[in-house]
């Protein structure tokens, strides 16, 4: 009778454990299902995006769905502006199977909305990814049928307003979030190099500037990850691993570049020398130098996310004896390493919404409840049933209270965003779009929303997403002491530009009534991440 009752309660404590899960996944649907009812409601039916490097995107995935182009901005011509190889490809996946399925044409909402659905779909990834991460670290959520801890951890996360940005944007962190979290739960289940090898290579070509961070998880895959069975490998079968693993990460990165490299020149798509630029990649002696500028930089040192790894790793070094200790450490070291890597690259700008870190949140998450977990372990292994349930009951009630503050502040911030954006590229954009003839060639600032609400030929004059800029400022660095104007205004005659879309303040040569005749302008209500006020000039004849 003891026996059937012990194997009775297993079953329930099973049963338990995959409803808790399903639970945990049905709650993220529902997040993500109000997420996009409530941007539709307060967007008046249509949807809209919070960044205009996620409308770069778009662009992309509009002339690829349209033409057949595959990194093309405009008609018939290569270029690489996009930041994420496999985002975009994934866009253009969901996108393909949309149109497939229920769209007729690929402009404007059509595509906006295929952004949400992707989104979507890489937050029940994330979501699933978290709940069986905590699971392996000894956090089960059905964790003897009546602990909730591991909800509210996840709750916890919805809390990091500038992670849930970035992931709701339309930009690469959804991707990169989720990846990051499959490297960690490989890790976790001591799986094979390859397996890491082609996670790593993966992360890298969706965020370039992570290439240093994914060398070194691939080289730590083929060290720690091999041969599981035998812990006692020989030094020789070590280094195959390693060896192999990078070999097979540079494989996978090269097939997945190919492309963008043999149609635009260009090995990965990104900003750099466009809007970006890092001297120390040309002249490495500049590190030293850089390295001494950080130690005294007291503002990028005590930023909250330089000082959340340095914490992370202090927590991750007290828990490394216990299970999955050595993972953690290792995850936290990294964790340190990027930012310190990009304080030697003189990287301190971290992007609107600290867009190029927010994805790390989970792991600070992930790392910190692991640290708390073990402290109360120690303090009382074995709590009485009563004050578990107590427990249990407080975990549900700050859970909810904690999802629905953060996702209330999260959501107050995006449409802030997506109403500047309207305000400064979308408006403007489907005004020219009814306006301007289709073949108008419009010199710009780097305005994604142009080309997915129209079909105007565009120019951009920072040579983010085309490349028609480079072509004159190679002219322009044979000859010396030319003015910034005499600059533009040659690049404007070189590419036969008609109108200019840009920001006033930004662009100095636009005052210059004698060339440029202002058309219309539009005043954002709120300026947050955008250059203020923007508008349409005609460039006049007496140019050319």
């Amino acid at each position: 009778m003891i026996k059937q009752n012990n194997k009775r309660f297993r079953m329930f404590e099973t049963i338990d454990d995959s409803f808790s899960e399903s639970a945990a996944l049905i709650f993220a649907g529902v997040f993500v299902f109000f997420l996009l009812l409530l941007t539709w409601i307060d967007q008046q039916g249509v949807f809209r995006l919070a960044s205009d490097d996620s409308y770069i995107y778009l662009g992309y995935v509009k002339q690829l769905l349209r033409n057949g182009d595959l990194f093309s901005y405009n008609v018939g011509e290569k270029s690489a502006g996009t930041t994420g190889l496999l985002y975009y490809y994934l866009l253009s996946l969901i996108a393909f199977v949309s149109h497939s399925l229920f769209a007729s044409g690929v402009i404007g909402n059509f595509l906006t909305a295929v952004t949400y659905t992707t989104n979507a779909v890489l937050f029940l990834v994330y979501v699933f990814l978290f709940v069986r991460i905590w699971k392996m670290m000894g956090g089960r959520i059905g964790q003897s049928r009546i602990s909730f801890s591991g909800v509210l951890v996840f709750s916890i996360t919805l809390l990091g307003v500038r992670f849930l940005w970035g992931f709701f944007s339309g930009l690469e962190n959804s991707l990169t979030t989720c990846l990051i979290l499959c490297i960690f739960y490989l890790f976790l289940k001591r799986s094979h190099w390859l397996s890491i090898s082609l996670s790593s290579a993966c992360l890298v070509t969706t965020r370039p500037d992570l290439m240093p961070i994914g060398v070194l998880i691939v080289i730590c895959g083929g060290l720690f990850s091999c041969n599981t069975h035998q812990r006692e490998s020989s030094v020789r079968k070590r280094l195959y691993s390693i060896v192999f693993s990078v070999l097979s990460f540079g494989i996978f990165v090269l097939i997945v570049v190919s492309p963008c490299w043999y149609l635009t020149g260009s090995p990965l798509p990104s900003s750099l020398g466009a809007r970006v630029t890092i001297p120390a990649l040309q002249n490495p002696g500049l590190l030293f130098h850089n390295i001494r500028d950080l130690m005294s930089n007291f503002t990028y040192l005590t930023n909250p996310w330089v000082v959340g790894s340095f914490i992370c790793l202090i927590i991750a070094f007290a828990v490394r004896k216990t299970k999955m200790g050595g993972v953690l450490l290792g995850s936290a070291l990294l964790l340190f390493s990027f930012y310190m890597m990009r304080g030697i690259l003189n990287l301190y700008y971290t992007g609107v919404q600290d867009r190029y870190i927010s994805y790390t949140w989970p792991l600070y998450v992930l790392i910190g409840a692991h640290g708390i977990r073990v402290l109360l372990g120690k303090i009382n292994s074995s709590p009485p049933a009563l004050y578990r349930k107590m427990a249990s009951a407080a975990y549900l009630m700050i859970s909810i209270f904690l999802t629905f503050y953060g996702f209330m502040d999260f959501r107050r911030e995006l449409n802030s965003d997506i109403k500047e954006m309207n305000q400064v590229v979308v408006t403007p954009s489907l005004w020219m779009a009814e306006n301007f003839p289709p073949n108008t060639r419009v010199a710009m600032e780097p305005a994604g929303a142009i080309r997915v609400f129209t079909d105007l030929y565009l120019i951009d004059n920072l040579g983010l997403t085309t490349s028609h800029v480079w072509e004159y400022v190679k002219k322009r660095a044979r000859k010396q002491h030319i003015s910034n104007d005499a600059y533009y205004e040659g690049f404007l005659k070189y590419n036969r530009v008609e109108y200019v879309f840009d920001y006033p303040q930004r662009l100095q040569p636009l005052s210059n009534k004698k060339l440029f005749a202002p058309i219309i302008f539009w005043v954002p209500d709120q300026v947050r991440f955008s250059g203020g006020t923007i508008g349409v000039c005609r460039v006049r004849r007496e140019l050319f």
